[in-house]
């Protein structure tokens, strides 16, 4: 159950940073959602762009990362992601005296298919529901090599090689194409925080996060858990 603020707002159990900038004063949260077995996600989020930050004198910048850190322990059920990224990977951190983190996976996305914009009460379907269609386990016992492949067919009127090579130094919505992955995990350790990694991205100066949808659950952590 998410907190209450002092002014009675409710708190969220989790934050959300980036290694790459938020364009337009939107903020990294806006492209999160996040959902418990007891509480469903919050509205649709409104997406992000962000953008790559200066390089420095070896002509190196950060890869592109969204972390979101969580208010306690969590075990991780299902990600989803879709951006503009063709391929993302998964890290955690199991404890929050360390400033590392673990590999879990990399997910290899599909041409992510257009839907029609939900209206009125159509927008309140569970949104788990919604991030089903297409899922791959993940195990912790999986080897550091593996690889998650969600593919969506594509349309033959869907010319995404045209629509990749029309990339606006804005990274907007429909000037490319996206992808989307929804990988579901099973008996992978509880963490304190969620790294995704965004990787071959259509713009390298550039990424377009529509959403990355996290469905886990908090558990009762000891002191030796978040060491």
């Amino acid at each position: 159950m998410e907190e209450s603020g002092s002014g009675g707002e409710a708190v969220r159990p989790w934050t959300a940073t980036s290694t790459w900038a938020p364009a337009g004063g939107a903020a990294v949260e806006d492209a999160v959602s996040f959902e418990t077995s007891d509480e469903d996600a919050e509205e649709s989020p409104a997406g992000v762009v962000l953008t790559r930050p200066d390089t420095d004198e070896d002509g190196d910048a950060p890869p592109c990362e969204v972390t979101v850190s969580f208010r306690g322990m969590y075990e991780i059920h299902r990600v989803y992601v879709r951006s503009t990224a063709r391929i993302y990977e998964i890290y955690h951190s199991t404890n929050t005296k360390s400033a590392g983190k673990d590999y879990l996976c990399t997910v290899r996305c599909g041409l992510a298919t257009k839907e029609p914009q939900p209206s009125g009460e159509e927008s309140n379907a569970s949104t788990s529901e919604k991030h089903e269609h297409e899922m791959k386990s993940i195990s912790s016992s999986s080897s550091d090599d593996s690889w998650v492949d969600v593919k969506i067919p594509e349309s033959p009127n869907n010319t995404s090689e045209s629509k990749e090579r029309n990339v606006a130094g804005s990274c907007q919505d429909n000037n490319l194409a996206h992808y989307e992955a929804t990988a579901e995990m099973t008996d992978v350790s509880p963490c304190v925080s969620l790294t995704v990694r965004l990787l071959s991205l259509q713009s390298k100066t550039s990424v377009h996060i529509e959403e990355i949808y996290i469905f886990a659950d908090p558990v009762e952590s000891t002191n030796d858990d978040l060491q």
